[in-house]
């Protein structure tokens, strides 16, 4: 189900890049912090992220953007009741569809600010722990204690400087999970939140 979904996301957004003429397409990178909210004291965990938006104009200022992004969040922390001098991380790979509303409200020569927002959905593709104890790394899966979807709400700032007929575009945006993310019952309630930095080219 969860492979099936995935191909219908990518589908998605590529049959509407084809079907309006007017879209932008743009091709984005960057970092992310993440950490998890739930009990325990948490420390961010460094990830990184990679994908396509297309934009869609509506009226004037207002447009539509569907996304689609490979993302690595997760947790600095790991399992708190392990070894105290154990070093470990839980990392979480996804594939992630959002559908963002944009608005353009500062423009400046070649210069537009934007500002976000919307949701998203996501798909879990590979979930573990990493752990260092006495120089050694241990990695064990947490593929059965997480679950396969993950959905929440986008916040950000869009900026985009014109280059010829491209564009050189900065996305700053904060994501929060809405969902439980851990399938387990013994242990607090896992949700995402995520703090992005990425450059992109639109075309």
């Amino acid at each position: 189900m969860v492979k099936r979904g995935l191909v219908l996301i990518i589908s998605f957004v590529f049959c509407l890049s084809g079907i309006l003429v007017s879209a932008d397409l743009a091709f984005k990178a960057g970092l992310n912090q993440s950490k998890l909210i739930t009990g325990p004291e948490r420390h961010w965990a460094t990830g990184f992220s990679l994908g396509i938006a297309i934009s869609f104009k509506q009226t004037g200022n207002f447009y539509i953007q569907p996304e689609c992004f490979f993302i690595r969040k997760g947790d600095g922390t790991g399992f708190p009741e392990r070894i105290p001098e154990m070093k470990s991380k839980i990392v979480l790979d996804y594939l992630e569809m959002s559908l963002l509303f944009k608005r353009h409200f500062l423009a400046k020569g070649k210069i537009r600010m934007a500002g976000l927002g919307g949701g998203y959905m996501a798909f879990n593709i590979q979930a573990k722990c990493q752990s260092e104890y006495l120089g050694q790394v241990f990695t064990e899966s947490l593929k059965d204690d997480v679950k396969n979807a993950d959905y929440g709400l986008v916040l950000g700032v869009n900026l985009e400087a014109a280059i010829g007929k491209k564009k050189l575009i900065l996305d700053i945006r904060y994501s929060l999970g809405l969902s439980k993310v851990n399938s387990f019952i013994s242990y607090d309630n896992w949700k995402n939140q995520c703090l992005s930095m990425m450059l992109g080219i639109g075309l």
